[in-house]
């Protein structure tokens, strides 16, 4: 029988070798203007989803971005959450054993210069 595409003028040959010939979208340095410029049929429905997985990726990027962030922050924290909890239960102890405010004091200075004692031999 004769071939329906020779019957329909060979319109449908002619799409197909059009449709192969267009650029896709991403192809176009200056998006949807230049598409309807060049002939191209321009869709809403692929620069919607252009956009939305452009903001997907730049989400993923500040997700990625944020838990390196969080991660040093934490890194950070946890020592010197340590060394606050340290230092309360010393000034704490030193209260209960009957320590004035003074000697509360003066107990804090012995420690900060056994701490500097320690840092300095510690890099030196």
């Amino acid at each position: 029988g004769p071939n329906v595409a020779e019957e329909a003028g060979g319109v449908w040959s002619e799409d197909v070798t059009r449709a192969s010939e267009e650029l896709p979208p991403w192809e176009y340095a200056d998006g949807p203007a230049a598409m309807r410029a060049g002939g191209v049929d321009y869709s809403i429905a692929e620069d919607a989803y252009a956009q939305e997985a452009a903001f997907d990726a730049a989400r993923m990027r500040r997700k990625r971005v944020w838990r390196v962030v969080r991660f040093f922050l934490l890194l950070l924290a946890a020592p010197l959450l340590l060394a606050l909890v340290f230092l309360g239960s010393y000034i704490l102890t030193c209260i209960m054993e009957g320590a004035s405010p003074e000697q509360v004091v003066e107990a804090l200075g012995y420690l900060a210069e056994r701490v500097q004692l320690a840092v300095a031999s510690a890099l030196g």
